[in-house]
């Protein structure tokens, strides 16, 4: 049972972190696989003055 209940958990946080690593790819960011790696990324999205991401990426 604890085993179903973490799967029922780390499989959206997994498909967030790779949903967020395809977005990105496609503009040309590229980070490594795993939780580890995503907050280089997260902090790419999350600084507006960062030029990696395009404006047009951005929410309004």
């Amino acid at each position: 049972m604890v085993l179903e209940t973490r799967a029922l958990l780390v499989r959206p946080r997994t498909q967030a972190i790779n949903a967020l690593r395809a977005h990105l790819a496609e503009l040309g960011i590229i980070s490594g696989a795993g939780p580890t790696k995503i907050a280089a990324l997260i902090a790419i999205v999350r600084n507006e003055a960062d030029t990696c991401l395009p404006a047009a990426a951005r929410s309004p």
